[in-house]
C-alpha cells in the first residue's frame, strides 16, 4: 500500500488577516480550559482525576469568551467584503 505524501505549504504569516474580538477589536487572546471530573471507574489511572480540555479563547481586553469553531462557522456564513484595491496608473503598485 502506498503512503500518501503530505504536501507542505509555506505561508507568510504577515499576509494573513488577524483575528479580532468582535466586541472590542482587540487582537490578543488567552486560552481557557474546561475541566471535567473523570470518575475512578473510567479513568486510565483507576483514581478520580481531572481532565483539562482547551475550549475557548478569552479576549485580553474585554474578557469575552470566544469559541474559535463558532467564529469560523460565522465567517463562512458571512464572509467579509474585501475593499476594492486601488492601482496607480503609472507605477502599477497597489495603494
Amino acid at each position: 500500500m502506498q503512503q500518501q505524501k503530505q504536501m507542505q505549504v509555506k505561508i507568510d504569516l504577515s499576509t494573513l488577516e488577524n483575528v479580532s474580538c468582535p466586541d472590542c477589536g482587540n487582537f490578543n487572546f488567552t486560552p481557557v480550559l474546561q475541566m471535567k471530573w473523570v470518575p475512578a471507574l473510567v479513568a486510565p489511572s483507576g483514581t478520580l482525576s481531572i481532565l483539562e480540555r482547551p475550549m475557548f479563547r478569552q479576549c485580553t481586553e474585554c474578557k469575552k469568551l470566544l469559541d474559535p469553531q463558532a467564529m469560523v462557522e460565522d465567517r463562512m456564513r458571512h464572509p467579509p467584503v474585501e475593499p476594492p484595491r486601488i492601482i496607480t496608473a503609472l507605477g502599477g503598485k497597489e495603494n
